[in-house]
C-alpha cells in the first residue's frame, strides 16, 4: 500500500511510523518536476502524522557516489525546510486532523493536517494526480482559485501561510514559475475563518499557533487578484471591517499590505528603523533575475517589467547584464541604464544593473543601484576584476571602495563575482552596515557566498550569469536554490528586523526582555553549537532589534568589533595590520598604530 494508505491504516496502533520505501526519485516521477513531486510525498506523510520519512534517490550512482546534482539540492533543502516547519510547534501534542477544514478542497487537490485543538494547527494543501495504485503523487502545478473555510476555535492565532520549496514565509508575489505564493500573518478573534485564495506551484503550507494578543475587533488589509495575460496581475485594495464573533463563522479574505513605498527612514541606523504598522517586522521583496549575459536590451527590459509588475522593493540583475568586449562600454546616460532607470520609476522599485561603464578616461566593471524614482542611487567598481577583464581593450581598472546605500527598507552592500575570494571586501560591508549584500556574479559560488553571510550576519541574494540564484540568512543557513536553463526568476521575502546574537552578555537580557514583552518579540532559533540566538518580532508595529538595543543587548557583528578593538588596544597595535605587513616586528606595528590613530579626524574611533 502507498505511504499516505499505509498512515492511515495504521495510525491507530499508537505507534511511530516511518515511510521507508517511498518514491523511487527521480525514476517514477514521470513528465513532472520530480522535485516537487518529492517534496509532495514527504510533506504529506509528515503533516499526515507520520513519524520518519526515509526517501532512496537515484542520483546516488556508482559514477556520482555524492549525488551532488541541482535537483539533488534542492530536494535536501525542502526536507530541512520541512523538519524546521515541524519543529516550529510542540509537535508532539498534535495529532492527524481534517476536520478543521469544513471546505474548500476541490477535486485534484489534497490536504492533510495536524492540530492541537485551540492551540496549533498545521495544514498542507497540494494540487496533484494520484499515480501507481495511488501510491505516490505527480506535482500539477498551475494557477488555481480556491476559498478554504476552517473551523477553529475561540481565540487568538498568528497564522503563516509558507512557500514550500524555500521554507519562507510569503505575501502573494509572482516568482519565475508564473504563479503565486502566500505570505500573511494576522490575529484574528473568531469560530471559523475563510480563506480566499490563490495556490501555484502545486502546493501550499498554512501554519497557525495560539498566541495571547490581540483584539476582539480589528481591521484587516484585503486584496483581490485578477488574472489576465501571463504571469501579470492587477490588483484591488480595500479595507474592510471584521467583527470576530463567540460563535459563528467570520468571512475575511487574506491580506496583501501594499509595499514598495518609501517609509521615510531612509536615512536612520538599521536598529532605528521602525517597521510600518500593518507589517511584522521589517519585511523586503527581492527578485533576482538570472540569464547569460548578452542578450538583447529588449530581452531584458522585458524580463524586468515583468518581475518590476510584481511590486517587488528591489530587483538585481547579473554581472555585466549586456556583455564584455570591445565595444561593450557605456555611460551612466546610455541605453541600459536609460531602460533600467525608467522601469525604476514605472514599477516604484529598486534596480540593480551592473554594466561594462565608461566613466571619463576609465573602463569600470560597475554595479548600478537605481533607486525608485529612477535615479543613481550608488555605484560600485568591482574591486576584484577577473583576469580576463583586463584582456579587454582597454582593460577594466579596479576600484577603489565598496559603498552601503541606506535604502528606504535598510541597508544595502553591492560585491561582484570574483569578490567573493576576498574577505577584505566582505568585512567591508560588514564595517559600513550592510543588512542584505547584492551579488551579481558570473557563476554561482556556492559555500564561498555562504562563508561571508556566517562572519557578518547580512542576508545575501546572487544573480547569476549562470542562470541561478542562492540566497543565504544571517546565520548562514542556505534559505532558497534555484536554477534554470534560461532565465531564473527567484523572489524572496527577507525581514531586515531579524537579528543574531552571542549568548556572551547577553542571555540575562534575553531572557527579561522575552519575558517582559512575550507578545511583541520571540527567540526564532536558538544555535546550540554557536551559542547564537535569532530575535524577531511577533506583531505589527514592533521592532525586535530597537527593543533588543533598548534591553541592552549587543547584535552578534557589534559585539565581535568591540571584542576585536578592545584586543587589538590590549597589544597595542592591530592584528589585521600583521596579516597585511607580515614582515613588520612588533615596533613597527605600533608605530603603524599610533600614526594611524594621529591621522584620524578627532571624534572617530577604530
Amino acid at each position: 500500500m502507498g505511504g499516505m494508505e499505509g498512515l492511515d491504516y495504521k495510525y491507530g496502533d499508537n505507534k511511530p511510523i516511518e515511510l521507508n520505501e517511498t518514491a523511487y526519485y527521480p525514476g517514477w516521477y514521470h513528465d513532472t518536476d520530480p522535485v516537487a513531486s518529492s517534496r509532495v510525498e514527504a510533506w504529506e506523510f509528515m503533516v499526515g502524522g507520520g513519524g520518519s520519512f526515509n526517501h532512496p534517490n537515484a542520483r546516488y550512482t556508482a559514477e556520482d557516489p555524492t549525488g551532488n546534482t541541482p535537483d539533488d539540492d534542492q530536494v535536501f533543502s525542502a526536507l530541512r525546510n520541512l523538519k524546521n516547519f515541524l519543529l516550529s510547534f510542540d509537535f508532539i501534542k498534535m495529532r492527524p486532523d481534517q476536520s478543521f477544514v469544513l471546505s474548500g478542497v476541490p477535486q485534484g487537490a489534497y490536504c492533510r493536517g495536524l492540530s492541537q485543538p485551540g492551540e496549533q494547527y498545521a495544514l498542507y494543501h497540494h494540487h496533484s494526480q494520484l499515480e501507481h495504485d495511488q501510491m505516490y503523487y505527480l506535482a500539477n502545478p498551475g494557477h488555481y482559485h480556491e476559498t478554504m473555510i476552517l473551523d477553529i476555535p475561540g481565540g487568538t492565532y498568528r497564522e503563516d501561510w509558507i512557500d514550500p520549496a524555500s521554507g519562507l514565509a510569503f505575501r502573494p508575489i509572482a516568482v519565475g514559475t508564473g504563479g503565486l505564493q502566500w505570505y500573511r500573518r494576522w490575529c484574528q478573534r473568531m469560530r471559523g475563518r475563510h480563506l480566499h485564495h490563490y495556490f501555484s506551484a502545486s502546493e501550499s503550507w498554512v501554519r497557525m499557533a495560539k498566541d495571547e494578543f490581540g483584539h476582539s475587533r480589528q481591521r484587516a488589509r484585503v486584496a483581490e487578484f485578477n488574472w489576465a495575460e501571463g504571469d501579470r496581475m492587477q490588483r484591488r485594495t480595500f479595507l474592510k471591517s471584521s467583527v470576530a464573533g463567540a460563535g459563528g463563522l467570520v468571512a475575511m479574505t487574506s491580506a496583501h499590505p501594499t509595499t514598495g513605498v518609501a517609509n521615510g527612514v531612509s536615512a536612520a541606523r538599521a536598529d532605528e528603523q521602525v517597521p510600518r504598522g500593518d507589517q511584522v517586522g521589517r519585511p523586503v521583496r527581492i527578485a533576482s533575475i538570472s540569464f547569460p549575459n548578452g542578450k538583447p536590451l529588449e530581452e531584458i527590459e522585458e524580463h524586468v517589467h515583468n518581475v518590476g509588475s510584481t511590486k517587488v522593493d528591489l530587483i538585481a540583475l547579473p554581472e555585466l547584464c549586456r556583455g564584455l568586449n570591445d565595444n561593450s562600454e557605456e555611460d551612466l546616460h546610455g541605453p541600459t541604464i536609460t531602460a533600467m532607470a525608467a522601469l525604476a520609476k514605472k514599477h516604484q522599485t529598486y534596480i540593480v544593473c551592473p554594466i561594462d561603464r565608461r566613466h571619463s578616461n576609465l573602463r569600470l566593471n560597475t554595479a548600478v543601484l537605481l533607486d525608485r524614482k529612477g535615479n543613481v542611487a550608488c555605484t560600485y567598481d568591482k574591486v576584484f576584476p577577473y583576469w580576463s577583464e583586463y584582456d579587454v581593450h582597454p582593460s577594466i581598472e579596479v576600484g577603489s571602495d565598496v559603498p552601503v546605500y541606506a535604502a528606504d527598507f535598510g541597508r544595502v552592500g553591492l560585491a561582484t563575482c570574483f569578490d567573493v575570494n576576498f574577505p577584505e571586501v566582505w568585512k567591508r560591508l560588514s564595517d559600513k552596515g550592510a543588512e542584505v549584500v547584492i551579488w551579481p556574479s558570473a557563476y554561482s559560488a556556492g559555500t564561498s557566498l555562504q562563508a561571508h553571510a556566517i562572519n557578518h550576519h547580512y542576508y545575501i541574494v546572487s544573480a547569476t550569469q549562470t542562470s541561478d540564484c542562492l540566497v543565504y540568512d544571517i546565520n548562514g543557513e542556505k534559505l532558497s536554490y534555484e536554477k534554470s536553463e534560461r532565465v531564473n526568476v527567484t523572489t524572496v521575502m527577507l525581514d531586515l528586523d531579524r537579528a543574531i546574537y552571542h549568548e556572551n552578555f547577553n542571555t540575562p537580557k534575553r531572557d527579561k526582555l522575552l519575558e517582559e514583552h512575550a507578545k511583541d518579540v520571540e527567540q526564532e532559533r536558538w544555535m546550540r553549537l554557536e551559542q547564537w540566538f535569532i530575535l524577531r518580532a511577533k506583531r505589527p508595529g514592533v521592532s525586535a532589534r530597537a527593543l533588543a538595543k533598548e534591553y541592552g543587548l549587543e547584535e552578534l557583528r557589534h559585539y565581535l568589533d568591540r571584542s576585536r578593538r578592545s584586543i587589538d588596544e590590549r597589544r597595542g597595535w592591530q592584528y589585521e595590520a600583521k596579516v597585511l605587513f607580515p614582515d613588520l616586528d612588533t615596533p613597527g606595528l605600533k608605530a603603524l598604530a599610533c600614526r594611524a590613530k594621529a591621522a584620524r579626524p578627532s571624534g572617530t574611533t577604530d
